[in-house]
């Protein structure tokens, strides 16, 4: 689609030449006529490097594309598709301030050109301004109501900016009804669909992907675990394993893998699916955490705490983290940490102060056993003493 709109808009940008006056337009209009190689087919060199920059950012070859992009701005330095193109470019290699550079200039020169609001917003969403981000989304939208790419990207930001699975659907929708093979669109709208706990259509979506993409290794992986949600536990192991064949360097399906073993009671095979994910990514806080459980609940305590003390290491904030520690300080014995943990846990988030007050006020008391009596008790151990003495002494006359 975008492809077909570059083909008609750019023939728009490169006729729509700016001619001093009407005698240069005519001596052109007749030079068209008599040469071979008339001033269009610069035209047609400039369109041939967009089209061929567009097929490389597909096979995601962004050095090539660059330089062809660059190639077709020294032949129309003022063309704002492929001023927007190469913004593109620049948002994709993570270059945001170019790219923002590149889609100014293109709104300067044609403020109706739909392509240079949308990556514009994508590349202010990167850089974290937000509600920026939305309102050239928005512009994309009401420039051009079939930018299918504009409904993706809004629907971005209300999944992981406002978490409106809800409102990510809706435009997910739209954009589906425009391109409904779009695999981006497909697997967006099945992933909200996850996470608003509607398994069975999430599960629809991603049947239509893999239809599409055979090897497409995040349909697998979150057919997998939306069948592990709806207690399909062949089809979800069927899924990961899939979604492991195709990327083998996926941590995350390796973990989620990992998870599902570990909710089967295959301990071995959990802690192995966690050591890989680790393997891949060592900054997985997660997989720490999951494997430390694991081998808390295999008695091998030494390793657990070693596993959750490196969760907390990578993800500070994270309760559980805490909360796991000091429950693994309280099954061994050590009181004093299990309440530093605790009172850790509390302070990240307080709804866990119910359930910890039990253990805590277990804690403090067999703390204090061990330590024995107080000051107080041991002056009332030495009264009761010194009164037994003078008793007895006084009985004894």
């Amino acid at each position: 689609m975008i492809r077909e709109e570059i083909n008609i808009i750019f023939l728009k940008y490169t006729n729509n030449m700016k001619f001093k006056n009407i005698i240069i337009l005519q001596l052109i209009i007749i030079s068209l006529f008599f040469f071979q190689y008339p001033v269009l087919s610069k035209n047609e060199s400039a369109k041939d490097l967009c089209d061929k920059a567009l097929k490389l950012i597909d096979l995601e070859q962004l050095d090539d594309a660059l330089i062809l992009c660059n190639k077709a701005l020294k032949l129309y330095p003022d063309n704002p598709i492929i001023l927007a193109n190469r913004g593109r470019i620049y948002f994709l290699k993570k270059e945001y301030d170019l790219s923002i550079g590149d889609c100014n200039k293109a709104i300067k020169i044609d403020p109706l050109y739909d392509q240079s609001y949308l990556w514009r917003g994508c590349s202010l969403g990167a850089l974290g301004k937000i509600q920026e981000a939305l309102n050239d989304f928005n512009k994309t939208i009401s420039i051009n109501p079939k930018s299918a790419l504009g409904y993706l990207y809004r629907g971005f930001y209300y999944y992981y900016v406002e978490n409106d699975y809800n409102k990510a659907i809706t435009d997910f929708n739209i954009g589906i009804e425009i391109t409904p093979d779009d695999k981006n669109l497909l697997l967006y709208r099945g992933i909200s669909f996850f996470e608003s706990g509607e398994y069975s259509k999430a599960i629809n979506d991603f049947d239509k992907l893999i239809k599409i993409d055979p090897n497409h290794p995040q349909a697998y992986h979150y057919r997998a675990l939306s069948n592990e949600f709806l207690n399909n536990i062949n089809e979800a192991i069927r899924d990961y394993d899939k979604a492991i064949e195709i990327d083998p360097n996926s941590a995350n399906a390796y973990h989620d893998r990992g998870v599902f073993y570990g909710k089967m009671h295959k301990r071995d095979k959990a802690i192995a699916d966690f050591t890989k994910a680790i393997e891949l990514d060592s900054n997985q806080a997660e997989s720490y955490l999951c494997r430390g459980n694991t081998y808390m609940g295999k008695g091998e305590n030494d390793k657990a705490l070693k596993d959750l003390t490196k969760a907390i290491e990578l993800e500070i904030k994270d309760p559980i983290a805490y909360f796991n520690r000091g429950m693994l300080y309280y099954s061994m014995n050590v009181f004093d940490k299990a309440l530093d943990d605790f009172a850790k846990c509390k302070e990240i988030d307080p709804s866990f102060g119910p359930f910890l007050k039990t253990y805590e006020i277990h804690c403090k008391n067999t703390t204090q056993e061990l330590k024995g009596p107080n000051i107080f008790g041991w002056l009332i151990i030495i009264s009761v003493a010194i009164i037994l003495i003078i008793f007895v002494q006084a009985k004894s006359r």
